[in-house]
């Protein structure tokens, strides 16, 4: 039996489609409304104990400190782009951001982040039920515990900074809801696309053109022409909007240019990793105050460079032959939120920066694993595959925690970095969705 006939027999009645449960969770708007006012009073009320003393702005810092004074610096008549003009901070985001939080500007700090940490955590709960219906069933709590496990802490920081991360990691996934889950390939188009905020729906359109929906594709494509260039010139006008789009071209170019040719490199991509293993003049950073220098091999700098960039190339061309193998169905059920996990974990394989914060999007690829475990009727190995990945993705995350290293021998915790951990992780999670996907795709041919 294939797993398009075992989801037809087995997953019917767990379907959120038919489930009178999960319907009631999408229809009960009024309840979304309740929790997001109660999110956004309880962080207000926490955060405004800080609003006398301004050195003691740290949580939420980076929303505070630079999008709501870039914010601020723009409507001022500005330029939010010039160091200058931000106390040497650098924003590095589109002028579409600086749309996006225009309305938080005019209010105390403490109901702006309140505003922003409500909103943040009601589409977190929004999308988490939205991986439900791409997955065609309910997840077991196994996979639920799993995930917050893994993936708890990295929630959690994305919550505390007040970034980008988690506002793109959601309209990303609602969006990829509405269009595949949902078949409103338009409305899901204009959501996924305000992802561009952090440019990952630009990556999704590939997914699309893989997969040969050449319509949701397109209006993908034509969503982020809406939100680069048509919302913020009606919200700008046309001069003042040109003018912001020319300075963080500007400073972008610059900063990219930095971001993969400077000694110093940040964060846990596969791109970063492979570099600092082939070049001994590479430091990596990977933390506050924390860095390291490792190399396995003594390449150039161009050479190690390349190298990277070849074997993210030739892993980004097996995914996406294996997306085209598999055919064009985008149906929700396990094998498509297998596939949208490949594509989140390819980005942070490929990405020239991989923060922890930017590790949110593991959370996609965890559900997918957690509901593999828990499906009936799967193979006994497959099922001990994804829960062994988990547990080793577990273990991964512990031992990079910072209560980890206050507990472990000075000469281990100088190993670890070495290590590469959240690589790891990311490069084990990747191969394991691909080998199942493969494994299905096999069953689904024979």
């Amino acid at each position: 039996m294939n797993l398009a006939q075992e989801l037809d027999r087995e997953g019917r009645k767990d379907s959120l489609l038919e489930n009178e449960a999960g319907s009631f969770v999408w229809r009960s708007g009024w309840k979304w409304v309740t929790f997001f006012l109660a999110i956004t009073l309880l962080t207000t009320l926490h955060d405004w104990r800080f609003s006398s003393d301004p050195e003691a702005w740290k949580i939420r810092g980076d929303l505070t400190n630079y999008t709501l004074a870039a914010a601020k610096v723009e409507a001022a008549g500005g330029n939010p782009y010039d160091t200058g003009e931000l106390e040497g901070r650098r924003y590095k985001y589109l002028p579409l951001n600086l749309m996006a939080v225009a309305p938080l500007r005019f209010m105390p700090v403490p109901l702006a982040q309140g505003m922003w940490i409500g909103l943040n955590v009601t589409l977190l709960l929004l999308a988490l039920q939205a991986h439900q219906e791409l997955f065609g069933r309910r997840f077991g709590r196994g996979a639920w515990i799993f995930m917050l496990l893994i993936c708890g802490r990295l929630i959690w920081d994305n919550i505390n900074l007040g970034q980008w991360n988690l506002p793109v990691y959601n309209v990303t996934v609602i969006g990829l809801w509405l269009t595949l889950a949902r078949r409103r390939t338009w409305p899901g188009a204009l959501v996924l696309g305000l992802g561009v905020l952090k440019f990952m729906p630009v990556f999704f359109t590939v997914y699309f053109l893989a997969k040969r929906q050449w319509k949701a594709a397109g209006a993908l494509a034509l969503a982020v022409i809406f939100w680069v260039v048509i919302a913020p010139t009606l919200w700008f006008g046309p001069a003042r909007h040109l003018d912001l789009l020319n300075k963080w071209l500007d400073q972008g170019s610059s900063r990219l240019e930095s971001m993969v040719s400077n000694k110093v490199l940040v964060g846990h991509s596969l791109f970063t990793a492979t570099q600092s293993y082939l070049n001994p003049e590479i430091i990596v950073k990977y933390g506050h105050n924390q860095a390291r220098t490792i190399a396995v091999a003594h390449l150039s700098r161009e050479q190690a460079k390349l190298a990277a960039g070849v074997l993210c190339g030739l892993i980004v061309a097996l995914t996406l032959a294996l997306y085209w193998r598999a055919g064009s169905d985008v149906s929700p059920g396990p094998a498509l939120l297998t596939e949208l996990g490949m594509m989140f974990m390819l980005l942070l394989i490929c990405s020239p920066q991989a923060r922890m914060a930017h590790l949110i999007t593991t959370v996609t690829a965890a559900l997918a694993l957690g509901g593999v475990w828990i499906m009936p009727r799967q193979s006994l190995a497959m099922r001990r595959t994804a829960c062994g990945v988990l547990a080793a993705a577990l273990l991964m995350i512990v031992l990079t925690s910072s209560f980890f290293e206050k507990m472990i021998p000075h000469a281990l915790l100088d190993l670890l970095p070495w290590l590469s951990l959240p690589t790891l992780m990311i490069v084990t999670f990747h191969v394991a969705l691909c080998g199942i996907r493969w494994k299905w795709m096999q069953e689904e041919e024979g």
